[in-house]
């Protein structure tokens, strides 16, 4: 599907958890603060032997309350690509207009999710857009960018 020229492109969030409690709040908070504001959160937990789930539970019945989908599957751990691989699957039979792949460490800037739609086409071509990664200490203090 394609965006139509007066509105915004719908967004799939693409996020595969795994023992996650120490990071995985700062990103959530991150996604609510989005300037792009029509994203769904897809998510699935890999076999996480922590709190993941119990965070991941509250935030779908708070902030993120009717904007995430929890992804059933293969239950346990499968590993990154086969989590992701689910998560594409999923996000995919809603025909999304962007898919966007998040980790659970990250903390993303407020105009990551407009930059990034705005910078792919609108006519239904398949393209793939990345950046630089603003590389931070665990205070969040900036300490460079990826190469």
């Amino acid at each position: 599907m394609t965006a139509s020229a007066d509105s915004r492109p719908r967004v799939a969030i693409l996020l595969s958890t795994f023992d996650g409690v120490p990071f995985l709040q700062e990103q959530l908070d991150s996604l609510v603060d989005q300037s792009l504001r029509d994203w769904t959160l897809y998510w699935r937990d890999d076999g996480s032997t922590d709190g993941t789930v119990a965070v991941m539970q509250a935030f779908m019945a708070g902030a993120g309350a009717g904007r995430c989908v929890a992804v059933a599957g293969v239950p346990g751990r499968v590993g990154p690509s086969a989590s992701f691989m689910s998560l594409l699957r999923a996000a995919a039979a809603d025909d999304p207009d962007v898919a966007a792949f998040a980790d659970q460490d990250d903390v993303w800037l407020p105009e990551k999710l407009a930059r990034g739609a705005a910078a792919l086409p609108q006519d239904g071509r398949a393209a793939l857009y990345c950046t630089r990664q603003v590389l931070v200490d665990q205070d969040l203090r900036r300490i460079g960018e990826s190469a």
